[in-house]
């Protein structure tokens, strides 16, 4: 890879976590012109354009990004979500079993859910159960009912309004989390 296309993959990475979807689609698809073999770009942008509302885009790159590297576990629950938001629940239903199927994946999953149980703060939602169901094999977490929006929801709608967090808001959900992990 070149030092441009490695600037460029970078610089787009960086907006992209910083949530500067615009910018980091600008680089992102510069990126794309001269080397389409980038699973994580295409998962990326992906996010973007599902962030955007534009769904059948997003299932566009996220079929890319699965296609290029089969085991990619994010882009293929990406491209399942995206599925099941068009109704397409088939194709999600395949997603999901090939990716509990996946030794790694399902390691991690458990992990994280025996992590989660074992958390006990106001400010984490509690997991109660997690597992196999016995008849589809398919791993599970349940956790307690949250009402509300979460912070990812919220943070759209402010964007799509062409609005941002207030700082002193922004603050509070800072101190919250980081209350919960002291």
């Amino acid at each position: 890879m070149d030092d441009r296309i490695r600037h460029l993959l970078n610089k787009g990475r960086e907006h992209y976590e910083n949530r500067e979807f615009e910018q980091a689609e600008r680089m992102l698809t510069r990126v794309l012109k001269d080397n389409r073999g980038f699973a994580d770009v295409y998962n990326m942008l992906g996010v973007i354009y599902h962030d955007r509302g534009q769904v059948a885009l997003a299932q566009e790159y996220f079929e890319k990004a699965v296609r290029l590297n089969p085991r990619y576990t994010e882009a293929a629950l990406n491209l399942a979500v995206t599925y099941n938001e068009q109704g397409m629940y088939d194709e999600a239903k395949k997603i999901h079993e090939h990716v509990a199927t996946d030794g790694e994946f399902v390691r991690r999953f458990v992990g994280e859910a025996q992590v989660g149980a074992a958390l006990g703060h106001a400010n984490i939602v509690r997991v109660l159960e997690c597992g196999a169901d016995p008849d589809t094999g398919a791993y599970y977490v349940a956790t307690e009912f949250v009402d509300g929006i979460s912070v990812q929801q919220l943070l759209t709608s402010l964007d799509r309004r062409g609005r941002r967090l207030p700082p002193e808001t922004a603050a509070a959900l800072v101190a919250a989390v980081a209350d919960a992990l002291d």
